[in-house]
């Protein structure tokens, strides 16, 4: 997310032919370094903001304890990638 705003991307990223999903808890993260003008324009393209449930929480534990150089937010979206079946 910082480096699509960093990268004057989030604009461009809304044009294309996907759908955006971020999980919430990296959305947390971010917030305090993605501006809310940011957000709104993601929301209003359609991106789904995704909440974990409480399996899928333990898959990303379970990636972080096999890979533990990523990091816990990296774990969180390969789970969310694999259930909404996208791309990361």
């Amino acid at each position: 997310m910082i480096d699509l705003r960093k990268g004057g991307l989030v604009g461009a990223i809304t044009n294309l032919p996907y759908r955006l999903v971020v999980p919430l808890a990296v959305r947390e993260f971010e917030v305090l370094d993605f501006p809310d003008h940011c957000w709104r324009l993601l929301d209003e393209s359609g991106m789904i903001t995704y909440d974990l449930t409480p399996g899928e929480i333990a898959q990303a534990i379970e990636i972080k304890r096999k890979y533990p150089s990523l990091s816990a937010y990296d774990c969180i979206c390969i789970v969310t990638t694999l259930t909404n079946h996208g791309i990361l």
